[in-house]
């Protein structure tokens, strides 16, 4: 059983030391609300509180919580919904190697969002080959490459093999 209590302890304890993944950590409690009935310990759901963790933990440079602040304006959690603010926090995770930041920057540009955000399937088929690992993320990026010519694909597939050789290793 999820020792809520505990987990919230030793990362405020840890966070407070400037430990940036304690930061994310606590930013994760609140957004997915970890309480444990029976002991009556835990956190509840409170979007604001994930977005101020989450940011202390950006602000150190942590990539995976930028895409979570992305994820945050992506969808209007904890923030009104933002779509360019979205991309713009995403860039950043996505320029540091965060995997889940990449995958979400290509189904934006796969869908478009008005707003500002137009559909462009070189930039979504883009950000699709970077992430794409296991076969429903290659099928998304088949997908979305076959709607291109195949000029722009091998073009946009020189981009991504450039792109590699200046930024760091792809994670999740």
């Amino acid at each position: 059983q999820a020792e809520y209590g505990a987990a919230l302890r030793w990362y405020h304890m840890a966070a407070d030391r400037g430990n940036a993944k304690a930061m994310r950590g606590l930013g994760c409690m609140y957004y997915s609300g970890c309480w444990d009935l029976d002991k009556g310990e835990g956190v509840a759901c409170d979007y604001a509180e994930a977005m101020r963790w989450w940011r202390m933990a950006a602000d150190k440079g942590d990539d995976a919580a930028m895409g979570l602040i992305g994820y945050l304006y992506h969808n209007g959690d904890g923030a009104e919904q933002d779509y360019a603010e979205a991309i713009r926090w995403y860039r950043m995770a996505a320029d540091k190697g965060d995997a889940f930041a990449m995958g979400n920057l290509g189904q934006m540009f796969d869908l478009g969002h008005g707003k500002g955000i137009p559909k462009d399937d070189a930039e979504a088929y883009f950000w699709l080959i970077l992430v794409a690992r296991t076969p429903h993320e290659r099928a998304e990026r088949d997908k979305v490459g076959e709607k291109l010519t195949p000029e722009k694909r091998l073009e946009v597939e020189a981009r991504c093999r450039e792109w590699a050789k200046t930024h760091p290793a792809i994670h999740d």
